[in-house]
């Protein structure tokens, strides 16, 4: 699975000021959780964000400038500037490359958020419509086969535009969570560092995790991702205390 997730830019403008504002604490609450648990590094769309009306007729430059509440300014202004989830563009595959004609939605063309059926990842929405207020859409996927003929499919993609999407979409994200702990069984010293921020290891550790036995690294791994993303609590686990490396360690036994 790829380590980003697409921005439905159609999803913008909102109608108005207050509609934006109002939503803004939500798309915050959805970036948060994404960056805490580790799923994606960054946000792609087809444009540059900063370059689209927030409002209608509104960029983000002129509304910086009429946004009178510090406050307020301060947060719309981290959301764009890659203080939580950086936003890139463009997304580097297009559509031609891969075979394909176009995507509809409610009857609208919609390539840039078919490219989250593409790539199997999450599209994220602003809540700026109802149409925008669901957990799952329902595309028209049109394909140009190698014969001439077109073949049109019905796809089904996660969206999240609320945060309570979230919980209903957790199949993409414990597809997410069994591919990262397969990663650390295969590939632990190599990949360790990427995945775990939260949690330190001992060199002992790190150098001896190979020669455990199969089941045990894997159920051993399991642990330490839930504890990483907080799935777990240390305490939700029976165990016998720390390692004598970690015991004579007193900056490594303090952070257990």
């Amino acid at each position: 699975m790829v380590d980003y997730s697409i921005l439905n830019t159609k999803s913008l403008p909102f109608s108005a000021k207050e509609d934006f504002y109002r939503e803004l604490q939500n798309f915050f609450m959805i970036l948060n959780y994404l960056r805490d648990k580790g799923y994606y590094k960054s946000i792609r769309s087809m444009v540059d964000v900063k370059s689209l009306d927030i409002i209608e007729s509104t960029n983000l430059q002129k509304l910086l400038g009429e946004i009178r509440d510090r406050d307020m300014k301060r947060r719309v202004t981290s959301l764009f500037t890659n203080k939580i989830i950086p936003f890139e563009y463009p997304i580097s595959t297009t559509g031609e490359e891969l075979g394909l004609l176009e995507y509809r939605y409610l009857d609208e063309r919609v390539d840039e958020i078919g490219y989250a059926d593409v790539f199997q990842t999450l599209l994220i929405s602003f809540n700026s419509d109802e149409k925008w207020n669901k957990d799952r859409l329902n595309l028209k996927k049109i394909i140009l086969e190698e014969s001439g003929d077109y073949i049109e499919q019905e796809v089904e993609i996660y969206n999240v535009s609320k945060i309570e999407h979230l919980d209903s979409n957790s199949e993409i994200f414990e597809k997410i969570d069994n591919e990262k702990i397969e990663n650390l069984i295969k590939n632990f010293k190599e990949t360790y560092k990427t995945i775990f921020k939260k949690l330190e290891f001992s060199i002992d550790i790190v150098k001896d995790i190979e020669y455990l036995d199969k089941r045990v690294l894997r159920d051993a791994i399991a642990i330490l991702y839930q504890l990483e993303i907080g799935k777990k609590e240390l305490t939700d686990f029976r165990y016998s205390g720390e390692s004598e490396s970690v015991m004579n360690n007193p900056e490594l036994k303090e952070s257990i």
